[in-house]
């Protein structure tokens, strides 16, 4: 862990291996005697030490060739290799060749050695050609990539802290919401089981997954050595990539992208990092007793204490509590009974504030003082109702919503950029041919 952070931030790979301190000394049983029995070599090493490396360079690593009697063996063995380096994610994974990556790029008008950024811990180099390689490893299509390159220029903004969030023992994930024309165009589900899995929309996964197995490949966060996440979980693998499902905002509001600046009508991606997701159970909103009930409801999962984010300060002042999902028919009747989403937020933010009682409890008193609040009085999850992220999403029913409390800073947005008119045409109809047709609306 130690030497891919070193590594990270532009140190030789040596660097940290002045001392060897295994992570088992950390832990609370652990013999911290080693640390004063090497004091001096420690000493040496912070003032002394050199690099035995003299010279640096980037190093563009020769293609593999994996052979077998049939493309089923090749296919197996390669997968075995994988696993055996390090380089995938746990789950059989495509072969990446010369073609198939190819072809991915032709959804992109940038060229393939031009650098988004760095993605740390490691500090790989996240190049537009890597990023189709992960899309092409993860079945990607073409006109999925713009979303994942606008995806991971929001991954890498320094403000969504991704370098935290990938080393952390907490198990957390970014989401992606995606608003716009493009959502229907690449088959990106919104409506029924729109956090997947979802055969008929397989563009989420797709994109989900080649942004892990960059955090993992490029990025370094393997578990146990690039992150320390304590537990992981399902979501890992592929992340969460769903659309907003505009049709069904109400006349009355305004959809994600617009709330975060852009144009309506433009295709854009927002990342959250989040670290769990809770079903609500009930969501009628037909009448105002019905709707207080459910509101009340929702305040009470929001008001779910998060040490990962409550009393964090830059994030309880810049950040999002958490992202609200609920299904058209929801926000449909609570708009016809007058609500907008800035008094949704309002009446949440309320809700969910802390109770002096269960500050003390919890042992959020320092916290509080740390913000400049009084710990005798409620303590909100936020700084302002505006930090809460409402996205209208899910099936036609109104039975449940859907509640994903956030371990990040600031959300990210970016706007999605589409290769030539001429060139992205195409590729919508070889989909059309290679998928289904999607019918004319």
């Amino acid at each position: 862990m130690v030497n891919i952070a070193f590594g990270g931030l532009g140190f030789a790979a040596d660097a940290s291996t002045i001392l060897e301190f295994p992570t088992e000394m950390f832990l609370a049983t652990g013999d911290l005697s080693s640390i004063q029995e090497n004091i001096d070599k420690l000493v040496y090493g912070l003032t002394k030490w050199k690099s035995a490396i003299e010279e640096k360079a980037a190093v563009i690593p020769s293609k593999i060739t994996v052979e077998g009697k049939d493309y089923q063996e090749a296919t197996t063995k390669m997968n075995y290799l994988f696993l055996r380096n390090q380089w995938g994610d746990g789950l059989p994974i495509l072969p990446a060749t010369t073609e198939y990556v190819d072809w991915v790029l032709t959804g992109t008008d940038l060229p393939r050695d031009n650098v988004l950024g760095i993605i740390l811990p490691r500090g790989g180099i996240a190049t537009v050609e890597q990023i189709a390689v992960a899309l092409a490893m993860a079945g990607g299509r073409p006109e999925y990539l713009p979303v994942l390159l606008a995806t991971v220029e929001a991954f890498l903004d320094p403000l969504s802290q991704h370098a935290h969030y990938a080393t952390t023992t907490g198990s957390n994930y970014p989401i992606v919401v995606v608003n716009g024309p493009i959502t229907k165009q690449i088959r990106l589900n919104s409506g029924y089981g729109c956090l997947g899995p979802d055969p008929n929309h397989p563009a989420g996964a797709s994109i989900g997954r080649a942004l892990r197995l960059l955090q993992m490949d490029v990025g370094g966060a393997i578990p146990g050595v690039g992150t320390m996440a304590i537990y992981g979980g399902a979501n890992r693998y592929t992340n969460i990539v769903f659309a907003e499902h505009e049709d069904g905002v109400p006349e009355s509001w305004v959809p994600l992208n617009v709330e975060r600046g852009f144009r309506n009508g433009s295709n854009v991606v927002t990342i959250h990092f989040v670290n769990g997701t809770i079903n609500m159970d009930g969501a009628d909103t037909s009448t105002e007793q019905s709707a207080l009930q459910v509101l009340n409801m929702w305040a009470g999962y929001i008001g779910i204490p998060n040490p990962n984010y409550w009393g964090r300060l830059p994030r309880w002042e810049n950040g999002s509590p958490g992202v609200l999902l609920m299904a058209c028919g929801t926000a449909g009747g609570l708009a016809k009974l007058g609500w907008s989403k800035d008094k949704i937020r309002n009446f949440l933010w309320e809700k969910s504030k802390l109770l002096p009682s269960k500050i003390k409890d919890y042992g959020f008193q320092y916290k509080a003082m740390e913000m400049g609040l009084d710990p005798l009085m409620p303590m909100p999850v936020s700084k302002t109702p505006k930090n809460l992220t409402i996205v209208v999403a899910g099936g036609e029913q109104s039975g449940h919503a859907y509640f994903m409390p956030n371990q990040g800073d600031t959300p990210m947005s970016r706007e999605i950029k589409l290769p030539r008119e001429v060139k992205w045409n195409d590729l919508l109809k070889q989909a059309q041919i290679d998928l289904y047709p999607i019918p004319n609306k």
